[in-house]
């Protein structure tokens, strides 16, 4: 059997993924960790399937106002929103 067709233990892959996204920070529910990569299997989801089955509701509302697409700058001259003279 070649490495791609090789079926991974679901739960070390669960384990790795949560521990991705703690080093991320990113909270990541276990029921809806378990829920994308049981329908992942089922449906035979491509990788990139599951990453925005598991990002896209993740992310929340986009703001509207903080980022200018004329200049692709943040509104508030940086990604934190600080201007370069405040630390």
């Amino acid at each position: 059997m070649s490495a791609s067709r090789r079926k991974h233990d679901p739960g070390k892959l669960h384990l790795r993924i949560k521990e991705s996204f703690d080093v991320l920070r990113v909270p990541l529910p276990d029921e809806a960790l378990d829920a994308a990569l049981s329908q992942a299997e089922k449906q035979r989801w491509s990788h990139l399937d599951f990453l925005v089955a598991i990002i896209g509701p993740l992310r929340g509302p986009r703001p509207s106002s903080c980022y200018r697409r004329d200049s692709g700058a943040f509104a508030g001259g940086s990604p934190s929103g600080r201007s370069a003279t405040e630390s």
